[in-house]
C-alpha cells in the first residue's frame, strides 16, 4: 500500500509499517483544526489571487475597448468600442460593482 499520500502530514503524524497512526498532537480535534488553519491560509491565498486576476483582466479589457477601433458616426474607423452602448449599460455598472466589492 502507498502511503504517498500521506506525506502531507508527515510534520505531525506518521503511520507505521504494521498501520498504527501516531501523532505528535493528541487530541482529535486539535489535529483537524491544524489541517483546517493550512487548509483556510491557502484559501486565503488562492482568493487574493484571484482578485488581483480579475482587475488584470478588467484593466486588460478596458485597455483594449479603448484601443480597438470601430465605424463611428462618419463613417470612418475612429471611434473606440469602449463609447458604444455596451459598455455604458454594462462594463461601466459592473466595473463600479467589482471597485466596491474589492475594496
Amino acid at each position: 500500500m502507498s502511503r504517498d499520500h500521506l506525506n502531507f502530514t508527515a510534520m505531525t503524524c506518521q503511520l507505521a509499517q504494521n498501520i498504527v497512526f501516531n501523532s505528535k498532537i493528541n487530541k482529535k480535534r486539535d489535529r483537524f483544526l491544524y489541517v483546517a488553519d493550512r487548509l483556510l491560509s491557502g484559501r486565503l491565498c488562492i482568493a487574493s489571487m484571484m482578485i488581483g486576476a480579475s482587475k488584470y483582466t478588467l484593466d486588460l479589457a478596458i485597455n483594449y475597448a479603448n484601443k480597438r477601433l470601430a465605424v463611428g458616426p462618419d463613417g470612418k474607423s475612429n471611434n473606440p468600442i469602449f463609447n458604444f452602448q455596451f459598455y455604458g449599460n454594462m462594463g461601466d455598472p459592473r466595473l463600479a460593482l467589482f471597485i466596491i466589492i474589492i475594496s
